[in-house]
């Protein structure tokens, strides 16, 4: 009988796989040990209304997935019709080609059994077990075509009691991965944010800046990372900086301060980060904001958001960055005239009544949700 000792280095590996993914091959190389079998094949799948669509598989090291796919393939694999994976999944989740197959269906069964064995895979037994409400996954294995014997009742009952543990280890895979990649994702947009942004503890130590923040805090602009801490470098902002931490802490709310520096006042925005469990530590998310910071509007969005032409698109853009229309109409090389003609059409299609409510309207739309950094005006062609 094996044990639990003799199967953890399966299991290890098994769990590996959630951040190594050359894991699952080990795993179902240790499967085939353990179960005598030569192949084995692990699917995640979806059911349309007659097969089970695989979204995601793996293999063992002997599994020829490729000469599988030229002989066989799933769409032509009566193995992986819905029917008899639904009706297995609603028993034991172990199956055969005696529990697969009806009767009637020997000539099918056999002709499927003939066309594994000339690609080398012989007697199958397999499992399936629900991922969530519609969708599920399953494991093959194969003995050696040649192999005559049937699974013993211990080989099936170890493969239904490792059942849940290939389940679980597939669920917590794809949570990882789902988590990597929308880490990823907002780690991407964050770090191009056009706000300075530091992720500080309630003790404050920082545990994250984006770049931004990193090229102001880093030049000495009034504050600053010490020992990991973030400080305010001016006698008296310190204080006000760590009350204004734990007011937003005990408020559960966004707190502003505005803090005088030798480089000009900086505009701090904290808000509390709310744990997604209770036992969670809570986090500050600071916006850090120079009073010199013009914000970025793209053209190209105000373009498609108003339907603006391109000079009418980079005057509001211009106008949003806090230039008045003689300086703009100075830095295009235009008359005076001709940008106030272009105002007054991105006032009509904007539905705007006058310039303050256009910077308004502009200030609310997507085009100021966007992070871009580094757009500059470019001259007309």
């Amino acid at each position: 009988m094996n044990t639990a000792s003799t199967l953890a280095p399966l299991l290890f590996n098994l769990y590996g796989s959630c951040t190594r993914t050359e894991c699952w091959t080990q795993a179902l190389d240790l499967l085939c040990d353990e179960l005598g079998a030569k192949a084995a094949a692990v699917y995640c799948v979806s059911f349309d209304d007659q097969r089970a669509v695989p979204y995601w598989m793996s293999y063992n090291s002997r599994f020829d997935s490729d000469s599988y796919q030229a002989a066989i393939a799933d769409d032509h694999n009566p193995r992986l019709e819905a029917r008899r994976l639904r009706q297995r999944s609603g028993t034991d989740g172990l199956g055969s080609d005696d529990t697969l197959f009806a009767p009637s269906e020997y000539s099918a069964r056999a002709q499927l059994q003939r066309r594994f064995a000339d690609i080398g895979l012989g007697r199958f037994i397999g499992a399936i077990a629900p991922l969530d409400t519609d969708r599920y996954f399953t494991v093959a294995l194969f003995r050696e075509p040649e192999d005559p014997h049937e699974y013993s009742e211990a080989q099936r009952q170890m493969l239904s009691a490792l059942l849940p543990h290939f389940v679980q280890a597939t669920q917590l895979s794809e949570t990882m991965t789902q988590g990597r990649f929308a880490a990823t994702l907002v780690d991407g947009h964050l770090e191009r944010w056009p706000c300075a942004l530091v992720l500080c503890d309630t003790q404050g130590q920082v545990q994250w800046l984006n770049r931004q923040a990193k090229t102001l805090l880093y030049r000495g602009a009034g504050l600053q990372v010490r020992n990991g801490e973030l400080r305010a470098g001016l006698p008296g902002t310190q204080k006000r900086l760590a009350e204004a931490c734990q007011e937003a802490l005990q408020r559960d709310s966004a707190t502003y301060l505005a803090l005088e520096t030798l480089q000009g006042r900086l505009q701090l925005a904290l808000q509390p980060v709310t744990p997604a469990h209770e036992s969670s530590a809570s986090y500050l998310l600071i916006s850090i904001a120079t009073e010199d910071q013009t914000g970025q509007v793209p053209p190209d969005a105000l373009r498609a958001l108003f339907d603006l032409t391109e000079a009418e698109a980079q005057l509001a853009s211009a106008l949003v960055a806090g230039m008045t229309v003689e300086q703009y109409a100075q830095k295009r090389g235009v008359t005076v005239g001709t940008a106030r003609y272009q105002l007054n059409q991105v006032l009509v299609k904007s539905g705007a009544r006058r310039q303050a409510d256009l910077v308004r309207r502009v200030l609310n739309s997507a085009a100021a949700h966007l992070a871009v950094l580094g757009q500059h005006m470019e001259p007309d062609a």
